[in-house]
């Protein structure tokens, strides 16, 4: 996995995604099953989980979406989905800290792109 998904984030999804790259094939084994030692929900809010998510969203994006719709879709998208929505979503439950969350993730992925381009 690639560490700049860590703690945890999209490092399943980068994973897969740079298989298909390399041409792998990708295929579905109903038998399989995958025991995860820790337990987690995705709908617990919190602002670690929602700033965290809302970074590794728009690096991993980045990485892997082509720069053209990465600026001309993704972007847009995410913006309004992931930062503008759940900013006025908290804000008008008065849950400033977890508003504050959904920016936070936005700059960090921001500077998060800044470094992986160098």
């Amino acid at each position: 996995f690639d560490a700049i998904f860590d703690p945890y984030g999209f490092e399943d999804i980068d994973y897969g995604l740079r298989l298909k790259q390399k041409e792998y094939h990708i295929r579905l084994v109903p038998e399989a099953r995958c025991r995860h030692i820790s337990n987690y929900t995705f709908h617990r809010e919190s602002h670690f989980h929602i700033c965290n998510t809302t970074q590794r969203r728009l690096l991993c994006a980045y990485k892997h979406v082509p720069f053209v719709f990465f600026i001309g879709a993704f972007l847009p998208w995410f913006f309004l989905r992931r930062v503008i929505f759940p900013f006025f979503k908290f804000s008008l439950h008065g849950q400033f800290h977890l508003a504050s969350a959904a920016l936070r993730g936005a700059k960090n992925g921001a500077m998060a792109i800044l470094k992986f381009r160098k």
